[in-house]
């Protein structure tokens, strides 16, 4: 959330990775092409599995489909706050529709912790949404006003 035009804070104190779902379409409508989407958990306790879960389109009309929920022993299943890490790798084309459902808790009287993107000409007391790529920018929330 903007405090000011320049400064924003985090609003939620944890995270959790509930499902992620991904959809890439065939590259070239001539189908000499295949497109594959792949999701991964790269951090993972010493129990983990290290999966990594894809699919591959099989004509232009039938898109390759993923619909993921990071296993059990992957730290992205637990409840995380920000550090940085890298929670989720994704392999895919360019295009490809990728939906991640969050379950957020709300900071509830902890110090305010500044976002890690810079606000520019932000309007006090709007909500922001960062990347999911954090300083990379590639991955932008889609139908939400991001940084």
């Amino acid at each position: 959330m903007a405090a000011t035009s320049t400064v924003g804070y985090a609003m939620f104190g944890a995270f959790r990775i509930k499902e992620v779902e991904m959809w890439t379409a065939q590259i070239n409508t001539a189908g000499a092409v295949l497109a594959t989407c792949a999701v991964s958990f790269p951090l993972g306790s010493s129990f983990a599995s290290n999966r990594e879960f894809s699919d591959s389109s099989m004509s232009p009309s039938a898109p390759a489909h993923l619909r993921v929920k990071p296993p059990g022993n992957e730290y992205a299943a637990f409840w995380q706050t920000y550090s940085g890490n890298a929670y989720i790798a994704f392999s895919c084309t360019q295009n490809t529709i990728i939906d991640i459902v969050v379950e957020c808790t709300l900071r509830d009287g902890t110090a305010n912790v500044p976002t890690s993107m810079v606000l520019v000409a932000a309007t006090a007391g709007a909500i922001y949404y960062e990347p999911l790529d954090g300083q990379a920018g590639v991955i932008l929330p889609v139908s939400r006003t991001s940084i």
